[in-house]
């Protein structure tokens, strides 16, 4: 990705962001696992499957490497280059899907934090109408921002400062949480 593209930083910025976000909406989820052995396995299983694509894309990668450089995405060149259309149409729809995925997980998870503190407020469980609207605005909003500032420049910027207020607002906290229950467990333990 180009600095431009990216936002003003560098593309390895933009994907450790990516990743900040994902580990945002992957972290609800957790509450599912039975036990140690239930992340071992997840672990075993999910990260060579991530990591296989991105190898194989960064392999391809290399073959036009300094031209690749200046791309605002990649994928887009590598597949332009293929010349088989039917490829460009299956990664769009992949693409697609891949949004639809992520942003179906990122709009649960607003929902359920908006439910709970719906919850905490008035005693009351939310109603489905709310959720629909909570629901609506944000992709309503997305669609603004996707056609204001570009699908790229969106994506780069938005994803970039996503992380950083997700940093501040979640992943600080919860690793404050953590840290604080671990001290209290160990000395629980200590005491026994």
């Amino acid at each position: 990705m180009t600095v431009a593209a990216t936002g003003g930083g560098s593309w390895f910025q933009t994907y450790a962001s990516y990743n900040v976000v994902g580990a945002v909406i992957i972290l609800p989820v957790l509450r599912h696992l039975r036990g140690r052995q239930d992340a071992v396995i997840a672990g075993l299983l999910a990260g060579p499957l991530a990591m296989l694509p991105a190898l194989l894309f960064f392999i391809c990668m290399i073959a036009y490497y300094p031209q690749i450089g200046a791309e605002p995405l990649p994928s887009d060149f590598l597949l332009n280059r293929l010349n088989f259309p039917v490829f460009h149409w299956l990664f769009q729809a992949v693409i697609f899907l891949a949004l639809l995925e992520s942003s179906t997980g990122f709009v649960h998870a607003i929902n359920e934090r908006a439910a709970l503190a719906f919850t905490i407020r008035t005693g009351r469980i939310m109603p489905a109408s709310a959720r629909m609207a909570i629901t609506s605005l944000l992709l309503i909003g997305s669609i603004f921002l996707a056609a204001r500032f570009g699908l790229v420049t969106l994506i780069a910027r938005g994803y970039r400062g996503l992380a950083y207020l997700l940093l501040i607002v979640f992943v600080l906290p919860v690793m404050t949480l953590g840290l604080r229950r671990l001290w209290m467990d160990r000395r629980v333990a200590v005491a026994a």
